[in-house]
């Protein structure tokens, strides 16, 4: 039955959504949990503009300022149901994860949870004051996950990072902006083998791949999880290079459905889904 209805819903057209989202917002509102601060915990080190918000995953500290991840939270409880219903199905106990382009860490969060003492959690983020949310959400839920504080990319170095004043749950390479460390995956990770290995760096996703052949290699499981946009990406790509690209690594092109599940694809019918969506979450797993 349950299938049925995300078939179903998968064939919804866009406008009927719409209209069912509030409905859909109070029913994923009811699952929000509260995450109580730690017994005789230090004062956290957080930005003023941080918020709390209780979610699906327990309570977490949001950039108040954002206009784009923190309201949906608000709203919904929820951050990508669809990635995190991916997580739920392809993580378990003892996986190994990394989150490129963590954020405040909602995802790694979750990801923490579900693999547990035994498993590990990587959280990779470059943006300062985005650093000291994720590690504060990490301490109050008690998780051990390791923090890098770096912009992963095809070669070592510096680069500058742009934010958006009214998006900054996204920050994009650019010409100006805050100066960060740049390191290859195989660099930040080394000697790790990976089970899910998230990407959502703002276009610069064909880059962290470049940089991560070790990886690659050592990981005979892994499956990556890709932001993709119709539109040029950082590495000067365009996007049928980038996906020929992806290809190239060996790994097969997935989408993902509302229900977690992949759907394997082939260029031509991932690139003609993205040009009508702002951005999609793309699915690459071996062959």
């Amino acid at each position: 039955m349950r299938a049925w209805v995300w078939a179903l819903l998968e064939r919804t057209p866009e406008p009927v959504r719409r209209l069912a989202r509030p409905v859909l917002a109070a029913l994923r509102r009811r699952k929000r949990r509260h995450t109580p601060l730690p017994p005789g915990a230090d004062p956290f080190d957080l930005p003023a503009y941080a918020v709390e918000v209780d979610t699906a995953v327990g309570t977490l500290w949001l950039d108040g300022t954002d206009a784009h991840m923190t309201p949906w939270v608000q709203r919904q409880g929820v951050w990508e149901a669809d990635v995190m219903r991916f997580l739920t199905r392809r993580l378990g106990p003892g996986g190994v994860f990394a989150d490129v382009g963590a954020n405040v860490g909602f995802h790694t969060v979750l990801a923490a949870q579900i693999v547990g003492p035994s498993g590990k959690v990587f959280a990779i983020e470059p943006v300062p004051t985005t650093l000291k949310i994720l590690r504060a959400n990490l301490v109050r839920h008690n998780l051990q996950v390791v923090v890098l504080a770096a912009a992963a990319s095809d070669v070592p170095g510096h680069r500058s990072l742009e934010v958006d004043p009214s998006y900054r749950s996204g920050a994009a390479f650019a010409d100006s902006g805050i100066e960060v460390r740049a390191a290859p995956l195989d660099e930040l990770l080394p000697d790790v083998a990976v089970d899910v290995l998230k990407i959502d760096v703002e276009g610069a996703e064909p880059l962290v791949l470049r940089g991560a052949h070790r990886v690659l290699e050592r990981s005979a499981n892994l499956v990556a999880l890709v932001e993709f946009r119709a539109e040029p990406h950082l590495s000067g790509e365009e996007p049928e290079e980038v996906l020929a690209f992806y290809e190239s690594l060996g790994l097969e092109l997935c989408l993902l459905r509302r229900n977690g599940d992949v759907e394997p694809t082939v260029a031509r019918v991932v690139l003609e889904r993205a040009r009508r969506l702002a951005s999609l979450n793309l699915v690459l797993q071996r062959r």
